[in-house]
């Protein structure tokens, strides 16, 4: 759960068909840059405010994510909440992601990423501009994060009102 990992699958493998491929994966996993000792803090414009995270990391009592490694195969889940009506008053927000790492040779380094959004109340532009794959990754994230305890059908439902929200 700390570290992520990572799983491959190479369907009915053959040595000799798949060694490629295999030399690839295990290349790949061993030899790609890695960050290490992370810690991540999500800021949001004023109106907005991180509500949960979704993921492999452990969350400090001040809100930072702590990442024991970091690559530029892993990924985190942020769920964002609406704290008052934006579209009174302005017609962007902000969401500022800063990573706070160390470099595989020992320096320490810090990863800024901002972006400004748009905001509307029209709904039909909030689906036409949403990203499908990122919808489903997350909700997908937060699924398996809920305990085992619910049943399937109780899933099915929340994920159901979760789409029309």
């Amino acid at each position: 759960r700390s570290t992520g990992g990572q799983l491959s699958h190479i369907h009915r493998f053959d040595y000799n068909q798949h060694v490629g491929k295999l030399r690839h994966e295990i290349t790949r996993m061993v030899c790609r840059p890695t960050g290490y000792e992370g810690v991540l803090r999500v800021r949001c414009s004023t109106g907005l405010a991180v509500q949960d995270y979704f993921g492999a990391f452990n969350k400090t009592l001040e809100g930072d994510i702590e990442l024991p490694t970091i690559d530029a195969d892993k990924t985190l889940g942020v769920q964002l909440r609406l704290e008052s009506d934006m579209q009174a008053d302005r017609t962007s927000a902000a969401v500022q992601c800063a990573l706070l790492y160390t470099a595989a040779d020992g320096s320490r380094r810090i990863r800024v990423h901002t972006v400004s959004l748009l905001v509307t109340n029209n709904i039909s532009t909030i689906f036409r501009s949403a990203d499908l794959d990122a919808v489903v990754n997350f909700s997908a994230k937060k699924a398996v994060a809920e305990p085992v305890t619910t049943t399937l059908e109780a899933h099915r439902q929340q994920l159901m009102a979760a789409c029309v929200q």
